[in-house]
């Protein structure tokens, strides 16, 4: 008799969140894994030139990334435009 195994696949981190409450709404920007094991959260805010800029944060856990990229999208909301590009130091 032969018995076949059938692999599943590996079960994700438990981060304590049930699945719907790892929902963001618009304009909360996107939260992902990087193949590197670290979060990557990205968003598109406005340029003081009126334009839009990606911006993306970094961090070891989920919940990390998810903090610093509310932080970066609440200063957007306070109405604090980000640079058109980055600027270096001796830059006037």
């Amino acid at each position: 008799m032969t018995t076949t195994l059938i692999a599943t696949p590996d079960e994700p981190e438990d981060t304590g969140e049930s699945r719907a409450a790892r929902r963001r709404t618009s304009g909360e920007g996107t939260l992902y894994q990087r193949t590197d094991g670290r979060w990557e959260g990205a968003a598109y805010v406005p340029t003081a030139g009126g334009q839009t800029r990606r911006i993306r944060v970094y961090g070891k856990t989920r919940r990390e990334a998810a903090d610093k990229l509310t932080k970066k999208v609440n200063e957007h909301r306070q109405k604090l435009p980000f640079p058109a590009r980055d600027s270096a130091l001796g830059d006037s």
